[in-house]
């Protein structure tokens, strides 16, 4: 399992938080192919679970939305 946590900068959180957010980044991430791309992603988790989101699945597919059309997917 991926961490998040890498990604936090100075953003805080609890560790309940981190672990939704660190599984929605695993299942969002099996869709990007390069470093630049699972940055990107990290931090759009990370704003919008600081918006309040806290269900993995909604969080993973918020931030892929619109995502897409400007990264590499993996096929």
């Amino acid at each position: 399992m991926g961490s998040i946590v890498p990604f936090l900068r100075n953003a805080s959180f609890q560790p309940e938080e981190l672990k939704v957010m660190s599984e929605a980044f695993d299942s969002a991430s099996l869709f990007v192919t390069n470093a630049e791309s699972l940055e990107m992603l990290a931090v759009r988790i990370i704003t919008i679970a600081g918006n309040g989101e806290r269900d993995a699945t909604k969080l993973a597919a918020a931030a892929l939305a619109g995502f897409c059309s400007g990264v590499h997917m993996k096929p």
